[in-house]
């Protein structure tokens, strides 16, 4: 016979800390790598300097098999808004990459729109401009590949101003808009490690280059005579 009070188990000692569930057999708990993390939050904040700075512009996704020509956190460029809330718009959007984006926007709120004003003129847009394009430099067959290849440089040809016709920054060469012109290049070269236009190359007799290269030693090149 059983006895009628069978002796009870000993009490389980109770476990310090927190209780953590054991994974399953052969899975592996995923855990986050600091890099990852810090590359997640990168694009969000470089976006959201684009909006603090009242650039019009949608993102885009990146192109897995892009290769040489892979564009770091692309953006379509659409204009940015001054201060007072006027917005100065391009022709087209062009594909920037998002950090060089945020340069063009202050140059053109801070430094172009502003020089446009101090002549006289009011800017209203841009146009003949131009972004990423995968080609090499200067559109040659061979050799290395610029910095449109990644999104890294920016054309313009002409500015749109208000009630006013057009300004063809380097195709105009009147002494009416020589010190606008003047004034826009000293900004340009005090602002982008890389300006070329009219007597720099065949290339670019036409138009404004700008490009954020880094250079060893940070070398400057500003390649831009005002005729």
């Amino acid at each position: 016979m059983l006895p009628l009070n069978p002796p009870l188990p000993p009490v389980r000692p109770k476990e310090s800390g927190p209780q953590k569930s054991s994974p399953s057999p052969g899975v592996r708990a995923a855990e986050p790598k600091p890099q990852e993390q810090v590359r997640a939050a990168e694009p969000g904040s470089c976006l959201s300097l684009l909006k603090e700075r009242g650039v019009e512009f949608a993102p885009l996704d990146r192109k897995e098999d892009s290769g040489v020509c892979a564009v770091d956190e692309p953006v379509s460029f659409k204009g940015v808004r001054l201060e007072g809330g006027r917005l100065i718009s391009l022709d087209s959007p062009v594909t920037l990459r998002c950090s060089f984006a945020v340069d063009i926007a202050l140059w053109i709120r801070d430094d172009l729109a502003p020089a446009v004003t101090r002549h006289g003129l009011s800017l209203r847009g841009l146009s003949g401009v131009g972004g990423q394009a995968c080609r090499n430099r200067s559109r040659q067959s061979a050799g290395p590949e610029g910095e449109h290849a990644t999104g890294n440089a920016f054309d313009l040809r002409r500015l749109v101003i208000e009630r006013a016709p057009p300004i063809d920054i380097m195709g105009d060469r009147s002494d009416k808009t020589r010190a606008l012109r003047e004034d826009i290049r000293s900004g340009a070269c005090a602002g982008f490690p890389t300006v070329l236009g009219s007597n720099s190359d065949a290339f670019h007799e036409d138009h404004l280059h700008v490009d954020g290269r880094t250079r060893r030693g940070g070398f400057r090149l500003c390649q831009w005579t005002v005729q």
